[in-house]
């Protein structure tokens, strides 16, 4: 029960001990280089449901299984033993399942390729070494009182370990060296203290990494050549650093608050959902000055940035990539090489300096700046720029690059220095309030082709000033567009000349290369004072469009179609040729969807289920069709149509009068389905088919002969998603068809070849119908021939009451006359007209299978057609009964 004094207790063989409690106390006998020791070897078990270690016990387990069931306490104490060193449970090759562990007093633990389980550990200024084997706990608390070693420091170590912990706890100056080990928290990890504590934390080495909450307060974590994932991340205080040197992070949130110090170097790559830093401050490309400011590239993505509250952003090398960057009160700062790649930057009150540094020798404690050519940063904006005070600084030879800015109230960008420059993209840029862009000392200042400006003129009619330059500087507009907001269709008299102020006094505001009022649509007309009046653009905009009339008076006439217009050449619409797109799209809302086509094709389908129907008559059958049709290119309206066609349906028929070379019959057709457009317009046509057929079939001279005549309706209902308007329209549509088609079947034994040619007529007619946004659409009549030639192939092949007949056919449908007609679209006074596809020529082909007793007639099959512009595959399922 109890080992005092230099007692020593050795366990060999395969032995197993029980034991209510076990106290491996010891004392200070012989001056503390003797101790009592229990020994366990050779794959000995030992139980207990208490276990002590006093500050002169020892325990030794090697290749043997310990189990507490209650408290395991291990104590040590700076008076204790040191010779050997001071261990109070020592496992080699072994395993322990425990359920409160307890080390305190400069306890130490040392564990060898061991196997531990335990629920709950909680170390005071004591230590633990895990070497190989794996480390599974519930709850581990790791409390260091002190940081001087010879006073006591908790500490866990581990190498080529595996470590998992439910939550784990450090305590000021508690803290852990993980290396070549896995290590995972799967609730939260928390390292805290009162107070700034340098150095001492979770220090990780070429290790794996896997965290659930991480909660730091003055505590200090660094992660070396380690591939971490950590669901989030919360640090506060002064001295709280965390490091990523090399290796990798994966998280969704980090939160850093109050002088947080959160660097990436060594080639880290970070990728990070969100990331705030209130007060705090983000290295990438160097470490703080731990590492005397040692500069090595990083790469950060990050979806979410917010730096607030004086946050910095220090890149010095490497990159960060954001797709979203908003700053309040804090600063960016951009030098060496670091690159910045962000799709939308909203800057309030804030500080964003590129500088460049120049060539380098780096000794990574110094760069040296010397005398030669300045290598500036480049940062790009993809998405958008948005500043509401505060400035952004483009310094010592760097580049900015925006697609979209907005400089509110007294924002500004100073491009200063030669080889400096800021590039303006994109059409919606506004400045308004006092925002302005300067370049100085050599800076400039260039928008792109096509690009825009939107800027405010005051009440004296003088647009403000948002771009200066001194004399040593550059201003290039001349691609460029302004837009004056507050200038409305007819309104005369602005001054332009005042939105750039070149050396003070030279007014260059006149050299963009479109002025327009408040939107594409109103244009400026520049009189012979200088001044200018704005007029009505739409003209001008409309005039490459096949609908520019209609167009015209869509824009100059208030209601939806005007709605409709301003919303397609609106802020999101790159050019006017997209503008143009949509609306023509919504001009041809249904030749778009394949209303004509859709309504032809079916009447297509139908007839041919008529052609190829076989039977002995008298009875009444009926088909399933399922079609899967493309259309890709299409011309409707200059332009190629691409949507998809799928229907379902079904038809039934009859033959009503039969003899032995003649049958005569009627038929009836039902189809649901849709159109989808897939051109980038999201648009869509439901569709309903109905249709009769009267059918005679006969045999002369050898030859078979199949003539029908049959009419069907459609009923189309349009949808289509435009820039925030859903047009709607309902057309009907029908088609008149009449045919004959000559076959002469040639046997072969059991098979059978039947070459046939035929002739067919079709009056396609679709319906006047008015949208929704008012526009009248009225379709010309198309009249199309189809010759289709072919050949069948049977084999029949008979099993008792039933003969089995797979079939094969190929052939070619020639399509002439309409293949092409007009539709006339108007609104108001205007009309335009286009012409649109129907048909056209097409390859076919069929396999199928047939089975056939004296009543009943089964089969089913697929049929694939193929014509420049047309792909369509067709199921089939058919049934027969005779009566």
């Amino acid at each position: 029960n109890k080992l005092d004094k230099a007692t020593s207790f050795t366990v060999n063989g395969k032995s197993t001990i029980k034991a209510d409690a076990i106290d491996v106390t010891g004392n200070s006998y012989q001056k503390h280089t003797a101790r009592a020791k229990l020994m366990v070897n050779a794959s000995s078990t030992v139980t207990a449901n208490t276990m002590n270690v006093g500050k002169y016990g020892y325990t030794y387990f090697k290749d043997s299984q310990l189990t507490v069931n209650g408290k395991l306490s291990v104590s040590g104490a700076a008076d204790g033993p040191t010779n050997p060193n001071p261990v109070g449970v020592e496992m080699h090759g072994s395993s322990a399942t425990l359920n409160e562990v307890n080390v305190k007093d400069k306890g130490y633990i040392d564990l060898d390729q061991t196997n531990i389980t335990v629920k709950q550990l909680t170390m005071d200024s004591s230590s633990a070494e895990i070497k190989g084997g794996s480390f599974k706990a519930g709850v581990i608390t790791v409390n260091g009182t002190d940081y001087e070693a010879d006073k006591g420091d908790a500490q866990i170590t581990a190498t080529n370990s595996k470590i998992e912990l439910n939550n784990a706890t450090f305590i000021k100056y508690g803290h852990a060296d993980i290396t070549n080990s896995q290590f995972t928290v799967n609730g939260t990890l928390k390292l805290t203290s009162d107070e700034a504590i340098p150095d001492k934390g979770i220090n990780f080495f070429d290790s794996t990494a896997t965290l659930n909450s991480v909660e730091m307060k003055n505590r200090e974590m660094e992660f070396t050549n380690t591939a971490t994932t950590a669901k989030m991340i919360k640090a506060d205080g002064y001295n709280s650093t965390i490091r990523f040197m090399g290796g990798s992070l994966r998280s969704d949130d980090i939160n850093l608050t109050n002088q947080v110090h959160f660097c990436a170097f060594r080639d880290a790559k970070l990728d990070v959902k969100s990331l705030t830093a209130d007060n705090s401050s983000i290295y990438v490309g160097r470490s703080d000055d731990k590492f005397d400011d040692e500069v090595s590239a990083a790469e950060v993505n990050v979806q979410q940035m917010a730096l607030n509250n004086g946050s910095k952003l220090n890149l010095a090398a490497g990159t960060v990539n954001a797709d979203q960057i908003t700053m309040d009160k804090s600063t960016i700062n951009i030098e060496g090489v670091g690159t910045l790649i962000a799709n939308k930057m909203t800057l309030n009150n804030t500080t964003l300096s590129l500088r460049g540094i120049q060539n380098n020798v780096d000794t990574r404690a110094l760069i040296q700046l010397l005398d030669v050519t300045q290598n500036g940063v480049t940062v790009e904006v993809k998405d958008m720029l948005a500043m509401n005070g505060g400035k952004l600084q483009v310094n010592d030879g760097s580049n900015l690059i925006t697609n979209q800015m907005k400089l509110a109230n007294d924002s500004k960008v100073n491009v200063v220095g030669p080889g400096s420059s800021y590039t303006i993209n994109g059409k919606e840029n506004v400045m308004s309030g006092n925002a302005q862009i300067a370049a100085t000392n050599g800076g400039s200042v260039t928008m792109a082709e096509g690009a825009g400006i939107k800027a405010e003129a005051g009440t004296d009619n003088k647009v403000k000033t948002i771009i200066t330059a001194d004399s040593s500087s550059t201003v290039d507009v001349t691609k460029g567009s302004l837009y004056i907001a507050n200038a409305k269709k007819g309104d005369t008299g602005y001054d332009v000349s005042t939105a750039i102020i070149k050396n003070g006094t030279e007014n260059k505001g006149n050299e963009f290369k479109h002025i327009y009022g408040d939107s594409r649509f109103v244009i400026a007309q520049k009189d012979a004072d200088g001044n200018y009046t704005f007029k009505s653009n739409i003209a001008e905009i409309s005039k490459g469009s096949l609908f520019s009339h209609i167009l015209e008076e869509a824009y100059e006439n208030e209601g939806k179609p005007k709605d409709f217009v301003v919303k397609a050449f609106g802020p999101d619409t790159p050019d006017d040729a997209q503008g143009i797109n949509a609306f023509e799209h919504a001009a041809a809302i249904a030749e778009m969807a394949g209303v004509t086509h859709g309504t032809y094709g079916f009447a297509q389908d139908f007839s041919g289920v008529i052609a190829d129907h076989k039977g002995e008559g008298s009875g009444i059958w009926a088909n399933y069709l399922r079609q899967d049709k493309k259309v890709d290119g299409f011309q409707v309206a200059g332009r190629k149509a691409k949507y998809d066609v799928k229907y379902n349906g079904f038809l039934i028929g009859s033959d009503l009068i039969a003899d032995e070379n003649s049958r005569t019959g009627i038929a009836f057709a039902y189809a649901d389905g849709s159109h989808t457009e897939k051109d980038g317009v999201t648009g869509k046509n439901d569709t309903k088919y109905y249709g009769g057929d009267v059918y005679h079939h006969f045999t002369a001279g050898g030859i078979q002969y199949k003539a029908d005549i049959g009419f069907i309706k459609s009923d189309n209902d349009l949808e289509q998603t435009q820039p925030g308007t859903t047009i709607k329209g309902s057309v009907d549509g029908n088609a008149f068809f009449a045919g004959i088609r000559a076959e002469k079947e040639i046997a072969l034994g059991a098979s059978s070849l039947t070459p046939y040619a035929g002739l067919r007529y079709y009056r396609i007619h679709t319906g006047d119908f008015t949208d929704s946004l008012g526009m009248k659409h009225e379709t010309e009549n198309a009249n199309l021939w189809n010759l289709p030639v072919g050949v069948e192939f049977r084999h029949e092949v008979k099993n008792g009451n039933w003969s089995l007949t797979p079939v094969a056919e190929i052939g070619y449908n020639f399509a002439m006359g309409d293949k092409d007609t007009k539709e006339t679209v108007s609104l108001g006074n205007a009309a335009d007209t286009f012409s649109f596809d129907i048909g056209e020529s097409a390859f076919l082909a069929r396999l199928g299978v047939e089975a056939e007793n004296s009543t009943w007639t089964l089969g089913g099959g697929y049929r694939y057609q193929k014509g420049s512009d047309t792909q369509s595959n067709q199921w089939y399922i058919q049934a027969g009964y005779r009566f």
